[in-house]
């Protein structure tokens, strides 16, 4: 880990020494079928490139539904009134996070956010950061892992919200409560504290966590597999609000709908 620590990821820290040249994570990227996980790759002093086995980089994404009936602000308000004018929103979740380590990874993994949570884009991303961490705390910390010890977690987003929270803003939230200048809680301020510590178990653990700000086309495949949890989401809800509907209008002539569970 080169000093000073910096949690924003910078393509010198692979020995990218033109810092005009624009890097994308599918240059930098080596997938490893063996292991499930993707690894970034550095240059030496002649140019050529080397595997790191000792630093990890995943894509993640948040998913917002927009043609959900549950809806909230771009830059998140607070939980307690999230749901309070559509009922609707309480039964329904419009949001999922997704996580991509590489083809037919055994990591890959998306779900749903609770509809009890905040239902926001900048939430989503979050979430999606924070399972992401609780993911690789497993792989990572792992007292029977037997790959070579992880020393860098490189997290790759298209969110600039996401980024700019972790790496600048979180310091100063950290002494002041998670207050805004008007004293008032930050947007989001649960789920940033539980990132948070988890970006800090790993870095007292000796492991660097670094955020890697992309396009939104270079994050297609989190953001794919994030979709398609939600869509499935949508189709199990809206089978359940049919089955729901007949036996309202025909309580005698129908058994109790089954809620389907995400695997």
């Amino acid at each position: 880990m080169n000093p000073p620590y910096t949690r924003s990821f910078h393509s010198h820290l692979l020995g990218i020494k033109d810092p005009t040249l624009c890097v994308s994570p599918a240059q930098v990227a080596s997938y490893c079928p063996f292991s499930g996980l993707t690894l970034t790759t550095w240059l030496d002093e002649y140019g050529d490139k080397f595997i790191d086995p000792t630093c990890i980089i995943v894509h993640m994404a948040g998913c917002f539904s927009t043609s959900s009936s549950s809806s909230s602000s771009a830059t998140g308000s607070s939980s307690r009134g999230t749901h309070a004018s559509n009922n609707t929103a309480q039964f329904s979740a419009s949001t999922s996070y997704g996580i991509y380590h590489g083809p037919f990874s055994p990591y890959n993994f998306a779900g749903v956010v609770s509809a009890c949570q905040q239902q926001s884009k900048p939430h989503a991303d979050l979430y999606a950061a924070g399972m992401s961490l609780l993911q690789l705390h497993r792989v990572v910390l792992s007292p029977v892992s037997q790959a070579p010890r992880v020393q860098n977690i490189v997290l790759v987003t298209d969110s600039n919200y996401l980024v700019n929270c972790l790496t600048q803003s979180v310091y100063s939230w950290n002494l002041n409560g998670y207050r805004n200048a008007k004293g008032k809680e930050v947007a989001n301020a649960s789920v940033l504290k539980w990132v948070e510590g988890l970006v800090v178990r790993l870095e007292n653990h000796g492991v660097g966590v670094r955020f890697w700000k992309i396009d939104k086309k270079e994050n297609a495949e989190a953001m794919n597999v994030a979709k398609k949890v939600l869509e499935q989401e949508k189709l199990r809800e809206s089978v359940f609000r049919v089955q729901l509907e007949n036996i309202v209008r025909n309580p005698d002539h129908h058994s109790p709908p089954e809620v389907c569970q995400l695997v």
